[in-house]
């Protein structure tokens, strides 16, 4: 039975469907790799993050840009600029539209 499901899998990419008698999709056996490559994307997904880790993870995005942008730019961050990127940190914002609010605001300096 093995042979037979290893073969399956080998000739659909390396995932296999298994589904009941109404065609409804129960499980899916796929490598090991591929589950993991799933698991590492579900953690870079807002949609799959708590309230608390999505500001976790916009503020270490913040930082990181902050960063990237001291570097390369010599002159100083003006004032406004700093106090924007500061809002961005604490502000709330809707879950559904998150991504795309900081990028306008960011595209905006």
């Amino acid at each position: 039975m093995f042979q037979r499901i290893k073969n399956w899998l080998e000739k659909n990419n390396g995932k296999y469907i298994i589904a009941n008698e109404q065609g409804e999709p129960l499980y899916i056996i796929m490598s090991t790799e591929e589950y993991d490559k799933i698991l590492e994307n579900k953690h870079d997904n807002p949609k799959s993050l708590t309230r608390e880790e999505l500001m976790e993870k916009i503020n270490k995005d913040i930082d990181i840009w902050k960063s990237s942008q001291n570097e390369e730019i010599s002159e100083p961050v003006s004032q406004e600029q700093d106090e924007l990127v500061d809002e961005l940190v604490i502000e709330e914002v809707n879950e559904n539209v998150l991504s795309r609010e900081i990028a306008k605001k960011l595209a905006n300096f």
